[in-house]
C-alpha cells in the first residue's frame, strides 16, 4: 500500500535521502490530501504540485523502479511474508545507493521513496529544476553502467516515468497479471494509439479493442511490463482521452466459461478424458489397495494378526484383543454335531483348488450365519457380499454404494451423480443425449471388475513368497450371504451378475467362492452357470437330541438341574431343531420362565404372527397378501395335521387352489411355508419353521376360530363351483337348443353330430351333478360349523 515515510523516518541517519550536497530537506515534502482515497486503509494516490523552496521554482516529478520485490501472484504467495517493515527500508536504501546517480545535470532534490510490494517496484520522488529529461536520461545511463539486478530472478530493475496517477492499493482478491483491462473516460482509443503507448514497457501478445466498447484489453509478454504499465499509465491523459487501468485477472476461469460456451465439442471430450485419466491411473490404485486391505485386514488392527506379534515388551495392545475374543468365545453359539461336519466338509472343499461354488442352502435361522462365522476364523482373506443389504436398498445409486462398501472400495465417488451431470452438461451444449452412458449393470460390474483385479493381486503376493503349501488360507475366499433371499427386489440383476462373475472366478482358479442362501431353487440358478457339479451342503433342522444338547450347553447348570428333561424335550419337540427358534426359547428360560411357560409364549406369539401374516389381521399385512385367507387356512389345516409334508401337486389342484400354484408361491416367498424340490421340479410343501407347524396345530384347536373358517371356507367354495354351474348351465342350454333347433335353424340332422352333442350334453349334466353334489356336502359342512359356533358363543 502506498504511503509516504512520515518525518521520524526521513532523516539523513537513515539514508532515505542522498547526501547533503543535494540539499535534501524533509521541509519539502507536501502531499496533497484532497487526493486521499482512505485514510482508514491507507490506500492513497500520488498527486503532486509545484512548489516554491529558498525563492525557487522547482517542478516535482514520480519514477517508478520495477523488480525490485517479488511479484504477489496469488493470495498463497508467501514470499511477501519475509519482507518486513525492516527489510524494506534497507532494500530501498541499497536500491537509492544503486538506482540513483551520484551526481545530476541540473538541480534534483530527493523528496521520498515509496514501496509498492504488491507490484514489485518503488516510487522515487523527487523535485527538479531545469530539463526533465536530462535527469531521466542521467539515471538510465547509471542503469545502463551499473546494471542492477534483483536478488528473487536476476533480472535487471528498469526505470519508468510515471505519467499518471498512481493508484496503489491492497485489495487481497487482485493480483498482479499479464492482462490489463484499459477504461476510456471519453472517444475510445484504436489499436495504433495503445501499442505506441503501452509498447515501451514490454512485449505486447494482443490489443482487443471491439467497436462502440468503452475498454479495451492489453495482454503483455511478462507481468511485469503490465504492471509497470498499470502503474504509470493509470489515470492519464492520451489523445485528449482519460484512461484508467485495471488487472483482468480471471483468466482461467474466463478460458475455462469461454471454451465451455463456444467449443463444447472440444471440452467434452477433454473433461472426459480427465474423468478416465483420474480414474485409472490415481484412483483405481487406490481402491484396489483399499479392497486388498478389506479382504487381508493387512492394516486392520483387529483382524491383523502381523500387528497382534508386535510389541512383546511392555504393554501390548493385542491383548485387549484377544482378551475380548476370549470372551466372545466363550458366549458364542457352539456348533451341533452336523453343523461340524459341514464345516470339516467345507474345510476341506476349500483346501482344494476353486473348481466349483460352494452352496450352503438351509431355510433362514437354520444356523447358516453361525457356520461362516465359525469358518471365517481360520481364513486370512475373505470378504463378505450381503445379497440382502443390497435388495433392501431404496434405488440404484444407494445400492452401488452400499455395494462399494462392502467390498472396501475408497474414495468412493457417486457415479450416478457424475453421469448425470455430464448428461446435463452434453444435452445443454449439443442438444443430444448422451446414447453411452453406462447403466446401473455397468456400474455393478465396474465394482465387481475391481474386486477382481485385488484377487489377482493376492493371489500374485502369494506365489511371490514362495508358499506351495495347501492350505485353507492360500486362496481368497469370497462369501455371498442370502442369496436369493429378496426375489422381489427391485434390483434383481444383482443374483445373475454375482452369479455369472463367480463363474468367471471360479473357472480361472483364482479365488473359492461360497453362497449362502434360503432358497432351495439357488442350486438351480447356479448350475446354469457353471459345467461342474456344485458342493451343496444342506443346513437342516436339528434333531430333538441335538436341540437337547445344545440347549443345554447353553443354559446355565442350575436352570438344567431344576428342570426336568423330559419336560425340556417334550417342548423341543414341539418348537423343533431352528436355531433361531432355539435361540428365544433359551432367552425365555434364562428370564424365569418354565420350559412349559416359555413354549406357551413362543406358541402365543406364532399363532399373532401367522394370523397377521398369513390371514391379514394387519391392514399392513393385508394388502401385501397375493392368496385369500381361504387358501392359507387350507395349507394350515394340511401341515397342522399328522404329516409334516404335504404333497405340492394335492395341494394345487384342489378345488380351493383351482391348479393356480400362484398363491403358493407367494406364501414360499414370504417364508411362511417351504417348497421342496425334486428332480428340478417342485414336491410337496413343508411349515417354513418347525414352530409354524406347531402353530398350525394351535389354530386348528381353537374350535370357535376353526368353526369360522369352516363356514368361511364353505361359502368359498360354494361360490366358486356356483360360478361353473352356472356356466356348465350356460353351456348346456346352447347345446340342447342346437340340438333341438331352437337357436332358429333347423336343428342337427346328420346322426354322428347328434350323438357327439347328445355325449357332450351328458357330460356337461354329469359335471352339473358333481358340482351339485360338492355344494351340497359343503353347505352340509357348513351348516354343521355353524351350529358349532352357536354351542360355542351360548356356553360361553
Amino acid at each position: 500500500m502506498l504511503r509516504l515515510y512520515q518525518k521520524s523516518i526521513l532523516n539523513p541517519s537513515s539514508g532515505l535521502f542522498l547526501t547533503t550536497a543535494l540539499k535534501t530537506s524533509a521541509n519539502t515534502f507536501h502531499l496533497n490530501s484532497n487526493n486521499i482515497i482512505n485514510k482508514n486503509h491507507l490506500q492513497k494516490q500520488l498527486r503532486f504540485e509545484s512548489t516554491s523552496i529558498d525563492g525557487k521554482k522547482l517542478k516535482e516529478n514520480v519514477l517508478w523502479f520495477d523488480n525490485v520485490f517479488p511479484l504477489k501472484v496469488s493470495r498463497f504467495d508467501f514470499r511477501n511474508l519475509f519482507i518486513t517493515k525492516r527489510k524494506q527500508i534497507r532494500m530501498m536504501e541499497k536500491a537509492k545507493k544503486k538506482l540513483l546517480p551520484a551526481a545530476f545535470p541540473s538541480y534534483f532534490e530527493l523528496n521520498g521513496i515509496e514501496p509498492s510490494v504488491k507490484e514489485g517496484g518503488i516510487f522515487v520522488r523527487y523535485s527538479y529544476s531545469g530539463d526533465k529529461n536530462e535527469i531521466i536520461k542521467a539515471i538510465q545511463e547509471n542503469l545502463l553502467e551499473k546494471k542492477p539486478r534483483s536478488i528473487y530472478n536476476f533480472r535487471r530493475v528498469r526505470m519508468f516515468e510515471v505519467e499518471g496517477v498512481p493508484f496503489v492499493e491492497d485489495v487481497d482478491s487482485i493480483y498482479p497479471s499479464t492482462r490489463i483491462l484499459v477504461n476510456f473516460k471519453g472517444q475510445a482509443l484504436d489499436k495504433e494509439t495503445l501499442f505506441r503507448n503501452f509498447r515501451k514497457f514490454g512485449p505486447i501478445v494482443e490489443i482487443k479493442v471491439k467497436k462502440n466498447d468503452d475498454k479495451a484489453l492489453v495482454v503483455f509478454k511478462s507481468r511485469r511490463s503490465a504492471t509497470s504499465a498499470k502503474v504509470c499509465l493509470n489515470d492519464c491523459i492520451i489523445d485528449g482521452t482519460k484512461i484508467t487501468i485495471q488487472y483482468d485477472n480471471l483468466t482461467v476461469i474466463s478460458a475455462i466459461s469461454h471454451l465451455c460456451t463456444h467449443h463444447p465439442k472440444i471440452i467434452l471430450p477433454v473433461v472426459v478424458g480427465g474423468f478416465i485419466v483420474l480414474g485409472y491411473y490415481v484412483l483405481d490404485p487406490i481402491r484396489i489397495f483399499f479392497v486388498v486391505n478389506k479382504f487381508t485386514g493387512r492394516y486392520t488392527f483387529y483382524k491383523s494378526r502381523r500387528l497382534r506379534r508386535r510389541g512383546r515388551s511392555g504393554w501390548n495392545p493385542a491383548v485387549l484383543v484377544k482378551l475380548l475374543e476370549k470372551t466372545k468365545k466363550n458366549n458364542e453359539n457352539k456348533l451341533t454335531e452336523e453343523q461340524e461336519e459341514n464345516l470339516q466338509q467345507i474345510e476341506s472343499y476349500l483346501k482344494e483348488n476353486p473348481e466349483t461354488f460352494i452352496l450352503i442352502n438351509g431355510p433362514t435361522g437354520s444356523g447358516k450365519s453361525e457356520l461362516v462365522q465359525e469358518l471365517t476364523r481360520d481364513i486370512n482373506n475373505y470378504i463378505t457380499i450381503d445379497c440382502e443389504a443390497l435388495a433392501m436398498q431404496p434405488d440404484s445409486s444407494k445400492m452401488l454404494s452400499n455395494f462399494a462398501s462392502q467390498i472396501g472400495v475408497f474414495p468412493t465417488i457417486s457415479t450416478g451423480v457424475i453421469s448425470n451431470l455430464f448428461d446435463t452438461l452434453l444435452m445443454n451444449s449439443l442438444g443430444q443425449k448422451n446414447s453411452n452412458t453406462s447403466n446401473t449393470v455397468t456400474k455393478f460390474n465396474e465394482i465387481l471388475e475391481l474386486l477382481s483385479i485385488a484377487i489377482n493381486k493376492i493371489n500374485n503376493d502369494i506365489i511371490k513368497k514362495e508358499d506351495k503349501n495347501i492350505s485353507i488360507n492360500n486362496h481368497p475366499v469370497i462369501i455371498i450371504k442370502d442369496y436369493l433371499g429378496k426375489q422381489k427386489s427391485k434390483h434383481q440383476f444383482i443374483y445373475q451378475q454375482l452369479a455369472e462373475w463367480a463363474a468367471n472366478i471360479t473357472e480361472l482358479q483364482a479365488a473359492h467362492v461360497i453362497f449362502v442362501s434360503p432358497n432351495n431353487a439357488a442350486l438351480k440358478k447356479l448350475s446354469n452357470n457353471l459345467s461342474t457339479s456344485i458342493k451343496n451342503i444342506i443346513v437342516s433342522d436339528a434333531t430333538p437330541e441335538e436341540a437337547l444338547e445344545y440347549v443345554k450347553r447353553r443354559m446355565s447348570k442350575e436352570k438344567v438341574d431344576i428342570y426336568d428333561t423330559e419336560d425340556l424335550m417334550d417342548a423341543l419337540t414341539k418348537i423343533g431343531g431352528r436355531m433361531q427358534d432355539l435361540t428365544t426359547y433359551i432367552q425365555k428360560i434364562k428370564s424365569g420362565l418354565s420350559p412349559r411357560d416359555a413354549f406357551n409364549s413362543m406358541i402365543n406369539e406364532t399363532v399373532l404372527e401367522l394370523r397377521k401374516r398369513g390371514f391379514g389381521e394387519d391392514e399392513e399385512e393385508a394388502s401385501k397378501m397375493k392368496w385369500s385367507p381361504i387358501q392359507f387356512w387350507k395349507i394350515a389345516q394340511s401341515l397342522g395335521g399328522e404329516e409334516d409334508e404335504i404333497s405340492y401337486d394335492n395341494i394345487r389342484f384342489h378345488d380351493i387352489f383351482n391348479g393356480d400354484d400362484s398363491p403358493i408361491r407367494a406364501m414360499e416367498d414370504n417364508e411362511l411355508i417351504t417348497v421342496i424340490y425334486k428332480d428340478g421340479r417342485p414336491y410337496s410343501i413343508r411349515a417354513y419353521r418347525p414352530l409354524y407347524r406347531s402353530g398350525f396345530k394351535r389354530m386348528m384347536s381353537d374350535s370357535r376360530f376353526s368353526a369360522s373358517m369352516c363356514v368361511a371356507t364353505s361359502k368359498y367354495l360354494i361360490a366358486n363351483e356356483t360360478k361353473k354351474i352356472r356356466e356348465q348351465e350356460d353351456e348346456l342350454s346352447i347345446l340342447v337348443n342346437i340340438l333341438s333347433g331352437k337357436h332358429g335353424g333347423e336343428g342337427v340332422k346328420s346322426r354322428s353330430n347328434r350323438q357327439e352333442l347328445e355325449r357332450r350334453i351328458e357330460t356337461v349334466i354329469s359335471l352339473i351333478r358333481e358340482s351339485n353334489d360338492k355344494c351340497n356336502r359343503w353347505q352340509m359342512d357348513g351348516r354343521v360349523c355353524k351350529n358349532l359356533l352357536k354351542s360355542i358363543k351360548s356356553t360361553k
